[in-house]
């Protein structure tokens, strides 16, 4: 300290002499007092601008040696020296005291290890302790003691990026920097907090994308876009909006806020719905929940809601149930499948046996009532005396005979087919109840039949 003292003193000296000879020197005057105010404080970086700004108003070696000092009170000896040479080359009055200064900074720094860092993009700031001199722009190479340092690569509109590395004597470290470009950022406030926040991106495959979840308050960075944001608290309504972050919500600028004020949900209790089939979509209140089996009970707000599912069948399943409180509901469904078949060869024969039988029986009525018109003519033809006797009453007698010969085939023909198809249909089919009696009973000339159906 003592001969740091003395080189400040003597150059201090030179200053006096000649303090009011110039404006300039007057400036590089105060400029020098101030820097060895620092430096005796040991704000070396201040001294060193203090001295550089001397320099440039009133050039002189003696200043080159008092830099060399701030950069070595600053750690920096590799600059120490190059200060150092510069003051021994351009200086006629070298001291045997500031050449063993010399001497020792050359042995020193030719222990040091090497370390070249280079970053993208370039022409970043690297420091190697906060609020000390760059020691250049990168890339850019230098020397540092052995033992363990922080290295800190500055640019602007750049996250800072920071490593620790650990230097051997003589060894030598290419450090590669990445620098990542500082994001917009959003502040995400809820009222009450605690709510977790789920952010995704609006893109075309935001549904393939999983949203980030935080806890609020949040405080996060993002790339420039568009983003949907929802919020989740118990007891309080799910929240949705969506967020647009430009660059001008970048650092040093205002963050976008977000601030969202949850309101308390409605009491809601759980509905659990077993159905004895697998892959049934089901719907509550006309919204699908699910494919069944579901795999855990849904959330519903009190109140009755609509269960509905289409069976495997096709047909439509519907059942309406209340929900209380905190309380959980079960509902088991159990979905009859019913299966369609075909008619037994009984049964088609049956159905066209009654078919021809009513078709018999049509035509009977018709011939029945055409022979009670032929009789009718027959009665007025015996009341005159002109037709009673005659051919003519021949013709008609004969002609309902006919008629009623007819009438009876038909008639006896319709019914025999009708009741033979009935008892084939009743009778054919599968061995199942099918709801269907048939009883026999005597009649003259014959037997009667009866059946029954239930549908």
């Amino acid at each position: 300290m003592l001969r740091k003292t003395f080189w400040l003193f003597v150059f201090w000296g030179f200053f006096l002499g000649t303090a009011f000879a110039a404006s300039p020197k007057e400036q590089a005057a105060a400029a020098f007092q101030n820097g060895r105010a620092h430096y005796l404080a040991g704000r070396y970086t201040e001294a060193l601008d203090a001295f550089e700004k001397a320099n440039q108003l009133a050039p002189h070696p003696s200043m080159l040696a008092n830099m060399a000092q701030a950069y070595e009170g600053m750690g920096d000896l590799a600059n120490a020296l190059d200060q150092m040479r510069l003051f021994a080359s351009t200086s006629s009055k070298v001291s045997d005291e500031q050449k063993a200064k010399l001497a020792e900074l050359e042995a020193e720094v030719a222990r040091w290890a090497t370390i070249s860092v280079t970053s993208d993009p370039s022409g970043a700031d690297v420091f190697v302790k906060d609020g000390w001199r760059s020691r250049g722009k990168t890339p850019v190479t230098f020397k540092l003691p052995e033992g363990k340092h922080t290295v800190r690569v500055v640019q602007k509109e750049f996250q800072p990026y920071e490593r620790a590395v650990r230097l051997d004597g003589k060894s030598r470290i290419d450090l590669r920097a990445k620098l990542m470009p500082i994001l917009p950022t959003v502040s995400i406030i809820t009222t009450p907090p605690g709510a977790t926040i789920y952010v995704s991106e609006l893109t075309a495959d935001a549904a393939q994308v999983q949203p980030e979840s935080e806890l609020s308050p949040l405080y996060v960075a993002k790339p420039a876009g568009r983003y949907r944001v929802e919020l989740e608290l118990k007891g309080y309504k799910r929240w949705s909006g969506e967020i647009a972050l430009k660059p001008e919500h970048t650092p040093p600028g205002a963050p976008l806020t977000l601030n969202a004020t949850l309101e308390e949900a409605p009491p809601t209790g759980f509905a659990r719905i077993e159905v004895n089939h697998v892959g049934l979509a089901i719907q509550i209140d006309g919204k699908q929940v699910g494919i069944s089996p579901l795999a855990k009970p849904i959330e519903l707000d009190v109140g009755v809601h609509s269960i509905d599912i289409v069976g495997p069948d096709g047909r439509p399943y519907h059942e309406m149930i209340a929900i209380e409180a905190g309380k959980e509901r079960k509902t088991v469904i159990d979905l009859e499948v019913k299966t369609e078949k075909g008619m037994s060869g009984g049964e088609k024969w049956g159905i066209a046996l009654m078919s021809v039988g009513g078709a018999a029986l049509i035509g009977g009525g018709i011939t029945g009532w055409l022979a009670l018109s032929a009789d009718s003519d027959l009665s007025d033809c015996r009341d005159k005396p002109t037709c009673n006797r005659t051919s003519k009453e021949s013709d008609l007698a004969d002609d309902v005979r006919t008629r009623a010969l007819v009438t009876d085939i038909l008639l006896g023909t319709g019914v025999a087919a009708a009741v033979t198809g009935v008892l084939l249909y009743c009778l054919s089919g599968d061995d199942e109840p099918s709801g269907q009696n048939v009883g026999f009973f005597p009649m003259n000339g014959g037997f009667g039949a009866v059946t029954s159906f239930t549908f």
